[in-house]
């Protein structure tokens, strides 16, 4: 192996990154890019809006958390693929408060308790032992170039 080689092992967290953190970051990425894909689609539909009249929250409320979580998930899936530990915390935050006022504001709670099952599921991903090891050695990494 080549001294280069080594620096960057060490330099790179991205060749240890689990594959649970990988899979939980690209689906916030991508689920935050087709949100603001169909919401830009959507955007004059009659349709949209009377289904979201059905629930408790104001529409200008709804548009308004669906981009707050879209830029929440892009920033915090680019941040959690580069080991940047608080980003976790933001991600399954936010999730947890969209996943709250879905619970309260939803006429319907079939699709939001499939929702926590989901949620659980993304808590578990990054919060496992080899999660926390992945942002742990990253911020120690980060922690050594300053």
């Amino acid at each position: 192996m080549h001294r280069f080689d080594v620096i960057h092992s060490i330099s790179c967290p991205m060749h240890t990154r689990p594959t649970s953190v990988t899979l939980v970051a690209w689906y916030a990425i991508l689920a935050a890019a087709f949100n603001l894909f169909w919401l830009h689609l959507a955007r004059d539909a009659p349709m949209l809006d009377e289904t979201l009249a059905h629930t408790r929250l104001p529409i200008a409320g709804q548009y308004l958390l669906h981009y707050i979580g879209a830029a929440v998930g892009m920033a915090a899936g680019w941040a959690m693929l580069h080991g940047v530990d608080p980003a976790r915390l933001v991600f399954i935050g936010w999730q947890a408060l969209a996943w709250l006022i879905a619970l309260i504001a939803a006429p319907d709670a079939g699709p939001v308790l499939r929702d926590a099952c989901m949620l659980g599921a993304m808590c578990y991903g990054l919060f496992a032992p080899p999660a926390n090891a992945y942002f742990m050695r990253a911020e120690a990494v980060a922690g050594a170039d300053l």
